[in-house]
């Protein structure tokens, strides 16, 4: 996927529900986009979609995580499962912070959740992680992958049976692996180099070829820059990529969201520097296409998702404030039209998937 993206100032057009397709430049019809809520009063959710079409959602309300599935694109939801077995053991969701969803070998659902709970001993605040075989209909009992509190926690499976979850804490950038499908994992590892804002999100893919790509913030820099760490096949190798080219010299820790999507046989990410919104794009190396950091110059956007669909699409989202806000992008990086958006319940983040048609899916706090 090659793009070459110019610096855009974005405007503002308010559109609710499914968007009619505009015209691209190169004058092909743009893709849709569809805005649709996750239900029971979700929020922070995260979505993914199977090999099926099925679209597997998880979401946090009060101290529980949820999952359901829709097999219609999100027009209705199969009855909620609680993942947690135990009720209450989840951290009441915000900002970025809700749990995170990935599909591995065999259709197996992953999730992980943060039980930040502090009415309870602290050596159950640690990172949880439990999973769902389909059609089967109860969880796995969690497993605690670490004793002590995290923060910007991700889950990544891959189709071999690896799975990745990844944190931050008081030690850095952190990871717990395991090669039987989330049977057991292994002690926890600090990434070597890493230094991340403790308080800002994390989030791994898997590349089709096998590589892993981690996105975080660094703070090893003054400019607290957005960087992305690449293990090779094998998981063996660390590469750190800084993203971001314009400094941000907070003296505070800014808390801050990131996306990253598999894109073709590479991947899209997408980052905040103070209110703008930047994306990038990666090769099946994990290497920066030549179009480097793409400024979207949103107003006050925060949390941002960005999707590429199969023919090179790319839809970025953001909220502003209690608003959901998107714009897309054709495959040479030209914008397909001015920025879109919705109102929503919910000034925290949400999360988008792509549909086996293109069609670019944003979940939303449920009503």
């Amino acid at each position: 996927m090659t793009l070459r993206v110019p610096a855009v100032t974005l405007a503002a057009l308010a559109v609710a529900g499914c968007v009619r397709p505009d015209t691209e430049a190169s004058g092909f019809p743009a893709p849709s986009v569809r805005v649709v809520r996750v239900p029971s009063g979700g929020a922070v959710p995260d979505a993914v979609v199977d090999s099926g079409g099925v679209i597997h959602a998880v979401w946090a309300r009060a101290n529980d995580v949820w999952y359901a599935t829709s097999s219609n694109g999100g027009d209705s939801w199969g009855f909620p499962l609680r993942v947690n077995a135990e009720p209450g053991m989840a951290d009441e969701p915000g900002m970025f912070r809700g749990p995170s969803i990935s599909i591995g070998r065999s259709g197996r659902v992953h999730v992980v959740w943060y039980p930040l709970r502090r009415d309870r001993p602290a050596a159950e605040w640690g990172i949880r992680y439990a999973h769902l075989d389909p059609p089967t209909t109860a969880f796995s009992l969690p497993l605690v992958l670490s004793r002590e509190p995290g923060d910007g926690f991700s889950v990544a499976a891959s189709p071999e049976g690896a799975v990745l979850v990844s944190w931050i804490d008081e030690q850095g950038l952190r990871i717990a692996r395991s090669a039987d499908g989330g049977e057991t994992f292994g002690a926890p590892e600090s990434v070597p180099g890493a230094d991340p804002v403790r308080t800002c999100v994390s989030r791994g893919r898997f590349l089709p070829g096998g590589e892993f790509l981690l996105l975080y913030r660094d703070r090893g820099t003054p400019a607290r820059r957005e960087s992305v760490v690449a293990w090779a096949r094998g998981l063996g190798v660390y590469e750190r990529r800084t993203l971001s080219s314009k400094p941000w010299p907070e003296d505070a820790c800014p808390t801050t969201g990131g996306w990253l999507s598999v894109a073709g046989d590479g991947a899209v990410a997408s980052w905040e520097t103070g209110e703008e919104i930047s994306w990038a794009a990666f090769d099946a190396r994990g290497r920066i296409s030549p179009a480097g950091e793409v400024r979207t110059m949103a107003a006050g956007g925060r949390w941002p998702v960005v999707l590429a669909n199969a023919r090179g699409d790319v839809c970025v989202s953001w909220k502003e404030s209690a608003t959901l806000m998107w714009q897309v992008f054709a495959s040479d990086g030209r914008p397909s039209g001015p920025p879109r958006s919705a109102s929503s319940t919910s000034p925290h983040g949400h999360a988008g998937c792509v549909l086996p048609d293109g069609t670019f899916l944003l979940l939303d706090a449920g009503p």
